[in-house]
């Protein structure tokens, strides 16, 4: 989430870290730019006459870049603006933060299964190699592959006679198991759209997408609500 403090914007790093198909893994950051209305990297943040500092961890979840452009031009901020006001007036782009992780479409299930098996990843972006989004993978679609499709496969011996083997079958790749992309957020999209988009659907997390299609993170429900209660007053 964006802050403006003492007179400078203080932009939140998003981390995207892409696992290729060969398992090499890529990571790519951004800030949302209110001046461009969408992604600008850290290079190109650090080339510009407006930054006032860089973070020094990138891979902390509140790492920032201090920045004084457009501080001055925005709209200003009248506490006792309702909340759907407030809620026009804020995009899904100012809320992203933090890491999240995608997978290439040629990634094997295994290697998917293991990044889907922590505490805080419920789904993960399948982007091309261009990182532009072609569906997502979630710990639904790996639960429905091994316990309904190939739940059968238990009851195979681990041994036969002379002769014969065992030979497991390959779990195949994510683009086996993926749903087609069928919501996705354009980063410059109002934040009373994305709460509208999630109630209506029941999505928990949607994938945000540049101009270009690329992918720039997650927004997740608990960004909606993170936003929300800083807005009536919680300190976080």
């Amino acid at each position: 989430m964006n802050h403006v403090v003492e007179g400078l914007k203080q932009l939140s790093v998003r981390t995207l870290h892409i696992v290729c198909a060969d398992e090499t893994h890529g990571v790519a950051r951004s800030v949302y730019c209110a001046r461009r209305g969408g992604a600008a990297s850290l290079d190109e943040c650090a080339g510009c006459a407006e930054c006032s500092a860089m973070p020094r961890s990138l891979g902390a979840r509140d790492a920032k870049v201090v920045c004084g452009a457009s501080v001055g031009r925005e709209r200003p901020r009248d506490p006792s603006l309702d909340m759907r006001e407030a809620m026009l007036r804020t995009t899904v782009g100012e809320l992203l933060a933090g890491v999240t992780t995608c997978v290439h479409p040629e990634t094997d299930v295994d290697v998917a299964t293991e990044l889907l098996s922590r505490p805080d990843a419920k789904c993960a972006p399948v982007v091309d190699c261009d990182g532009k989004l072609v569906g997502i993978l979630s710990a639904r679609d790996l639960v429905r592959e091994n316990f309904f499709e190939r739940g059968c496969e238990a009851s195979v011996p681990s041994t036969l006679g002379r002769g014969f083997h065992v030979e497991q079958p390959s779990q195949g790749t994510v683009a086996d198991l993926m749903t087609p992309v069928a919501q996705a957020l354009p980063e410059d999209a109002p934040l009373s759209f994305a709460v509208g988009l999630m109630a209506a659907t029941g999505l928990r997390q949607i994938p945000v997408v540049g101009r270009e299609g690329r992918v720039v993170g997650m927004f997740t429900a608990i960004d909606a609500l993170r936003w929300t209660a800083t807005a009536i007053g919680y300190v976080l």
